[in-house]
């Protein structure tokens, strides 16, 4: 700042030094006029046409520097503009990156979530319900069966909520039921699977179709040690049928005891909260259940998660259009250069490249401002020191309209040009020695604006660059670790299907074993049957009466 303040001094000084020099030529030249004209009224005519010619250029001058300032106002105006929108940008960048990582975050606690459930559910039961989000999927796209997309409703786990104190009863009274899928009429099913096979598509699906469904009113004993289990789950009655199919003849009882009891009087299935089962035909199931592994906690956590990234994405997308509405509005009162960008950033929905090109052409746009400032302040320095001089000239002859004509200087007048003689010698040694600063601070700011466009601007553009390569190459790697657990799930899967064929192999290798050894004894048996054939000879003929009706063993 104080470089600034003290080029911009080096620049007052020859003001001043011009003002001066005109005073003392004004003065001069009134000298001269007792010379150039022969009378007072000569005199006076010629000042007054001097005077109209100086006030018309006067005035020109200050419309000229009235521009200038005008101009200067709106360069600083536009400058700190262009400065507060490339913040903006700047900060809406920052933003959007800071979403798209949690974006990228909420998409792989999602498929923990996932592979959590697949460990914890059969492989074809799952693979099913993919399967069939596939079939719809394909239907979707194709705009054909519509019945069929919306008579289908998911399955059971996905229709109902509960504490999660039931869960654990809940989950063993279900069993794979609770991967049923729910569809409204048995066509639905119908045409699901056919396109299910015709796409060869693997898993096992099994649907509870609600007009099909035989479902009765179950009367529950009136007992405070037992309560009915779909009386703890929340549903749309819209599937009243498939839960009760499903859970409508299950009591949660307070212990093994109530739930034998009950079970035997009532023939219902009784169950405690901790998962031990009595069948109403008399079978004790029981054991422990690892709730960590609980598939309704599990869906649960994904049913969150998948909200969760639903809202996120919509939040970003929101945020992303109305903010670059807003900054469209305000480069469109700012700069008519942007139609391109606003174009592009219309075209993408103001995708990132388009935010970085915004930014770039702002600090470009703030560098032109700085290198134009300098150059305008100088010449409006200049404009006003020639209307300081002409001012001057204005108010010398105006003084001097209407004087006596004379050859000579007052002796005031004399006094105000030795005064000036010696002003002008100091302000031109002044000046001299000013002169030679300047080129010294011109050089400095040379050198100074050399750094700063081709070192830290370039630097902060690199940075800016490395930064967006680097949460370019986040989601990069998202995508790459994506890929790796498909891989890895896919090598698993064929795997287990080597495992497979290899207990096949070997179960077929024993029972071949088996068979081979079977033979070996059967052929030495034989062997040890001919010898005592052999010895034995030729039997009579009514033996062969009496043994012929008698089996093997007898």
């Amino acid at each position: 700042c104080d470089l600034v303040k003290k080029y911009f001094t080096i620049f007052v000084l020859p003001c001043r030094l011009a003002q001066a020099t005109q005073e003392r030529t004004d003065l001069y030249a009134k000298q001269g006029r007792g010379s150039q004209f022969t009378s007072k009224e000569e005199r006076d005519k010629w000042i007054k046409k001097e005077l109209k010619s100086l006030d018309q250029a006067i005035n020109d001058k200050k419309r000229q520097i009235a521009a200038i300032n005008k101009d200067l106002e709106d360069t600083e105006t536009n400058k700190e503009k262009n400065l507060e929108q490339y913040t903006v940008c700047r900060y809406l960048w920052r933003e959007e990156n800071a979403e798209q990582q949690a974006l990228a975050a909420k998409r792989e606690e999602l498929e923990k979530k996932q592979q959590l459930l697949r460990a914890a559910t059969g492989k074809s039961i799952l693979n099913g319900s993919d399967s069939i989000n596939k079939v719809l999927e394909h239907f979707r796209r194709k705009g054909i069966n519509q019945h069929v997309i919306s008579g289908y409703h998911g399955i059971v786990m996905n229709n109902f909520e509960c504490e999660p104190a039931f869960y654990t009863c809940v989950e063993v009274t279900a069993g794979t039921r609770l991967f049923y899928h729910i569809v409204e009429t048995d066509e639905v099913s119908t045409k699901i699977l056919m396109e299910f096979n015709k796409m060869n598509l693997p898993g096992e699906v099994t649907f509870l179709p609600l007009t099909k469904l035989d479902v009765r009113d179950t009367a529950y004993p009136e007992t405070n040690d037992a309560i009915p289990m779909i009386s703890k789950l929340r549903y749309s009655n819209t599937f009243d049928k498939a839960f009760k199919h499903v859970f409508g003849k299950t009591l949660i009882c307070r212990s093994m005891e109530v739930s034998t009891q009950l079970a035997r009087a009532f023939t219902m299935d009784c169950i405690t909260l901790e998962g031990d089962q009595v069948s109403h035909r008399g079978a004790l199931t029981g054991g422990y259940y690892d709730t960590r592994k609980s598939r309704l906690e599990l869906q649960k956590d994904m049913r969150k998660a998948e909200e969760e990234l639903g809202e996120l994405e919509a939040k970003l997308n929101e945020n992303l259009r109305r903010n670059i509405e807003r900054i469209n509005n305000e480069i469109d009162q700012l700069m008519n250069q942007m139609q391109q960008i606003e174009t592009q950033q219309r075209k993408f929905k103001a995708s990132r490249d388009s935010i970085l090109s915004e930014m770039k052409m702002l600090k470009e746009k703030r560098q032109q401002s700085e290198k134009t400032f300098m150059p305008k302040q100088r010449s409006l320095q200049s404009l006003e020191a020639s209307l300081h001089a002409m001012e001057s000239t204005r108010e010398s002859l105006k003084a001097e309209l209407g004087t006596d004509l004379l050859s000579q200087l007052s002796l005031d007048d004399q006094r105000r040009v030795d005064d000036l003689n010696d002003e002008i010698r100091q302000l031109q040694q002044d000046n001299r020695q000013l002169l030679n600063e300047r080129i010294k601070l011109e050089g400095i700011m040379t050198r100074v604006e050399t750094y700063l466009n081709e070192n830290l601007r370039k630097r902060l553009d690199q940075v800016e660059q490395k930064v967006s390569i680097h949460i370019n190459l986040d989601l990069l790697v998202d995508k790459i670790e994506v890929e790796i657990k498909d891989h890895i799930k896919s090598m698993e899967r064929w795997k287990n299907i080597e495992k497979d064929q290899n207990d096949a192999i070997n179960s077929d290798t024993k029972e071949l074993e088996k068979m081979t050894n079977r033979q070996g004894m059967l052929l030495k048996k034989k062997e040890e049957c001919m010898k005592k054939i052999r010895e034995l000879g030729s039997l009579p003929q009514e033996a062969f009466e009496k043994y012929q009706t008698l089996s093997i063993k007898q």
